[in-house]
């Protein structure tokens, strides 16, 4: 009477009661149903299901099995009851199974459907661990299971407590279908009814409270209990009391690292997606002193200012738009990220930047200051005769920045030149950046070529100079240029010393061609 799975799963000996009912063949009776009963109180009996099933050996629970073979009709039957855990009626054939179960020890309304096999109730405990029992469980296309109406006061999952929740089912072809609601959590989960097909999550909200003291072992108990691969999706994920925005990916378990693939999110002003080689992955590996988390995505916002705000940071730039592709890593857990502690390399890409003229910047803020090494008309037009503030009158502008930067523990490298380009105005970045033990910004070693075209630049030239213009002639710092003034000229500069004191040295102007 028990089924494969669960033979080593109950154990011991109990006294039973056994009723067994044949039909009277007596010429001229009535013939009656045949049936078998089992009646038990299964002391005696270890049952080591996890809960709501879960009896230890010297524990009293009242069992009744009923068993009604077919007889006029095309189905036999079958009752139980299971304390005041489990009961339920169940019509079974070949062909279909109907009937319902009955979870706790109220009264229910509940009738039988065609077809279907209805739960109905509420159990005080459930495992979700009891589910993997058998993994062919919703495989059997001729059993149509259907929760009408299902309260669990307590589930748990290996060291997690899920609250009070309500389930019901909905119709779904190739999954089993669970709209499931508490404090925590409210959405759908989808259990596939056939092979191939991975798990769903798609959820409304989502709330994960992991704090300093619990989060590392938290996490390591759904690092060491998650083995099946899913897809998850939350139009709101709130992490520690802090709204994260909607996000989407695949769960990949392994044996020495989780995974998140397809990683899809909005946060706030910012959105996390693929990147040009389709890549959005999000790696956790548990390491021999801690945790470590990569990341190769593209990160973007259309509205970088407010992005840049949700930080707590007052930029003193505007832009149109910001994307940059990362390839970065981290030694800790994905939520406890630190700017300081980022290695690896990143691109960015940036339209409509406009660094503003700001003559006073928070010393703490490194990042701010940084970005103002760039603005050329606080640093270059004192080495140079150029009054930068005739074209760049309330910041330096630039209709495109890209560039690539490498992130070691001391140092952010400019990788692959970072240049800003503006109509016909070039200025290409090349160098590094020194960082201390505490991830600040400390000594700079830069280089950067300006190329410009002369004629838009040549009112300021003879405003400054007070020399003419003729002939075709310019004299810049000193040097003659005879040529076209249609063509460009470049300058090279250095910037050394420190981000609160900067150096900015004038190396030479020199012809370049449009070849």
């Amino acid at each position: 009477f028990i089924p494969k799975s669960l033979e080593d799963k109950i154990t011991g000996s109990s006294q039973v009661f056994i009723d067994i009912n044949v039909p009277s063949f007596k010429k001229g009776a009535k013939i009656k149903k045949s049936f078998i009963e089992f009646s038990s109180d299964l002391i005696g009996t270890n049952i080591s299901l996890l809960d709501p099933f879960y009896k230890s050996k010297d524990e009293e629970i009242s069992f009744n099995f009923q068993y009604y073979p077919s007889y006029t009709r095309d189905y036999s039957r079958l009752r139980f009851k299971y304390g005041d855990v489990l009961r339920g009626k169940l019509d079974l054939s070949l062909e279909e199974k109907q009937g319902y179960l009955i979870a706790g020890a109220e009264k229910q309304s509940i009738t039988t459907e065609q077809g279907i096999i209805s739960l109905i109730g509420t159990f005080e405990k459930f495992d979700l661990g009891l589910l993997n029992l058998d993994s062919q469980t919703f495989d059997d296309q001729s059993i149509n299971f259907n929760i009408k109406n299902l309260v669990i006061k307590e589930v748990k999952y290996s060291d997690f407590i899920i609250p009070r929740s309500r389930i019901y089912s909905e119709k779904s072809k190739e999954y089993f279908a669970l709209n499931v609601s508490n404090d925590d959590f409210a959405g759908k989960i989808y259990i596939p009814k056939v092979k191939g097909l991975r798990p769903l999550l798609n959820l409304d909200f989502l709330k994960i409270d992991l704090n300093d003291s619990l989060g590392d072992s938290t996490f390591l108990n759904i690092y060491n209990n998650l083995t099946t691969s899913f897809s998850f999706e939350t139009d709101l994920l709130i992490l520690n009391s802090n709204n994260y925005g909607k996000w989407k990916f695949d769960v990949e378990p392994s044996s020495d690292l989780i995974k998140l693939n397809n990683l899809e999110g909005i946060y706030g002003k910012w959105g996390l997606t693929s990147t040009s080689d389709g890549i959005a992955s999000l790696e956790i590996t548990k390491a021999i002193l801690g945790w470590q988390t990569s990341l190769k995505s593209k990160i973007y916002s259309g509205s970088p200012e407010k992005g840049f705000k949700q930080f707590g940071i007052n930029p003193n730039f505007e832009m149109d738009t910001i994307s940059t592709d990362v390839d970065i890593y981290w030694n800790s857990l994905p939520w406890q990220i630190s700017y300081k502690d980022i290695l690896g390399e990143v691109s960015v890409n940036i339209s409509g930047l406009l660094i503003q003229d700001r003559e006073e910047i928070p010393t703490p803020n490194n990042l701010l200051r940084l970005i103002n090494i760039f603005n050329i008309t606080d640093s270059f037009e004192k080495v140079t005769n150029l009054d930068f503030r005739k074209l760049y009158q309330s910041g330096f502008g630039s209709d495109s920045v890209r560039g690539n930067f490498k992130i070691a523990k001391n140092s952010i490298s400019i990788s692959k030149p970072l240049i800003f380009r503006s109509g016909s105005s070039e200025f290409r970045w090349e160098g590094r950046i020194d960082k201390d033990d505490t991830g600040s910004f400390t000594n700079l070693n830069l280089e950067v070529v300006m190329t410009l075209p002369l004629r838009e630049y040549l009112p300021a030239y003879a405003f400054l100079l007070g020399g003419p213009v003729t002939a075709g002639i310019v004299y810049i710092a000193g040097k003659a240029f005879e040529r076209n003034l249609d063509q460009l000229s470049s300058g090279a500069w250095t910037v050394r010393g420190t981000l609160s004191d900067p150096k900015t040295d004038f190396s030479g102007w020199f012809e370049t061609s449009k070849e």
